[in-house]
């Protein structure tokens, strides 16, 4: 295809980046024969978007190309304006005012980002699927809501679907055929998930649609800054559990569904020696902020997981955390779909706390255990969820 004739678009959706980081990608995206403009949402007007605005003259001219940059429109109606808001107003873009026939999006702060992305997922997508999405090699550690609440979820919930195989459904980095963004832009479901869960909302969309879905491993991985205390992680494990809480009694079928992926191929040494965060920052959290109403929830569940939390709670040293492995996790989850109220600040503190007692689990037993043990592990425990789940 000549530089003449391209026929997608890039998003970047934004917040507060590394504007370094951020524009080499924003060049390294518009110098690609396919992409004819690139779509850059900010979630304010705060200095990275003031940096990447000053910068655009000068890449617009010597690229010959549009960037786009806009700030995001509040869109859902139901939940606070965040990542999905991002993400949809680039839909809505997208499909009004510009001709092109795929969306690509990916975050900004990717450091290993190269244009083979954008030219694997147009090969896919000229092979006739629909959506690609990819999936990189992770350190054991990381991608703990992911595996622990999302996977874990779509498999108990939707078992025997292939959203108990999807390899990344809280990835923010794919690429949209112009028919499924339509779609996308006018879910009532996809727009109420303003928030972290837009992932998954999107996820949920491909699989209700039952598009032509196609996950590529990207094997030099997805290197972007890692988290420190798991505090960081607060509002985004709350918001990915809720959306799995509120559809889990949705009807999906992916009999007949297109779903193919890459088979994963070598793990980069670095990612398998890495650590995701700062585990002795993080230990100290498990018995913190404990209230008598939290403490009155584990009443709820089975005595080994409530007596293993009450201990975690008040051990002043190192918690003992054995008690909830992948199959005690499995009883805490199905509790959590029955029960938890995300309005609720004693259920919200009971998830961290519980979602933080199993992360620590898999660190410290399982993790330690080396790289292929860990990983295998994971993919373990969401084959028991799928096997216990359903009806």
């Amino acid at each position: 295809m000549s530089r003449e004739d391209p026929k997608s678009a890039v998003c970047f959706p934004f917040k507060k980046e590394d504007v370094q980081v951020f524009t080499k990608n924003i060049k390294e995206v518009i110098k690609h024969p396919k992409v004819g403009a690139v779509i850059c949402v900010g979630y304010e007007k705060n200095d990275c978007f003031k940096e990447i605005e000053a910068t655009i003259p000068s890449i617009e001219h010597e690229n010959s190309k549009k960037v786009h940059l806009m700030l995001q429109t509040r869109l859902g109606t139901k939940r606070r304006a965040g990542k999905g808001d991002g993400m949809n107003t680039a839909l809505n873009f997208f499909i009004s005012r510009t001709p092109y026939q795929t969306i690509h999006f990916y975050d900004a702060d990717i450091l290993t980002f190269s244009q083979d992305w954008i030219t694997c997922a147009e090969k896919k997508l000229k092979d006739g699927f629909d959506v690609v999405r990819f999936f990189f090699p992770r350190v054991s550690t990381d991608a703990m809501i992911t595996w622990n609440i999302t996977k874990c979820g779509l498999a108990s919930c939707w078992p025997h679907t292939i959203l108990a195989n999807v390899e990344q459904p809280l990835g923010g980095e794919l690429a949209i055929k112009r028919e499924v963004a339509l779609r996308l832009a006018n879910d009532s479901l996809v727009l109420n998930y303003s928030d972290w869960a837009v992932d998954t909302a999107y996820t949920l969309g491909f699989c209700r649609y039952k598009v032509p879905l196609y996950e590529s491993y990207i094997e030099e991985g997805k290197l972007h800054k890692l988290y420190g205390k798991l505090t960081d992680l607060y509002t985004m494990l709350i918001e990915c559990f809720s959306i799995i809480k509120e559809n889990q009694s949705l009807k999906i079928d992916t009999a007949g569904m297109v779903y193919k992926k890459d088979a994963v191929a070598n793990v980069p040494k670095a990612i398998r020696e890495k650590k995701a965060f700062d585990l002795e920052g993080t230990i100290p959290l498990l018995r913190e902020n404990w209230t008598k109403e939290e403490v009155e929830l584990l009443d709820l569940f089975p005595t080994n997981i409530r007596e293993g939390m009450l201990a975690c709670s008040e051990n002043s040293s190192r918690p003992d955390v054995r008690f909830i492995s992948p199959e005690a996790w499995y009883e805490a989850y199905k509790i959590l779909l029955a029960n938890f109220l995300e309005a609720k600040k004693p259920w919200q503190e009971l998830l961290f706390h519980l979602w933080l007692a199993r992360v620590l689990n898999h660190t410290i037993h399982y993790a330690a255990k080396g790289y292929d043990y860990a990983m295998q592990s994971l993919y373990d425990m969401i084959s028991y969820f799928e096997k216990e789940g359903g009806p």
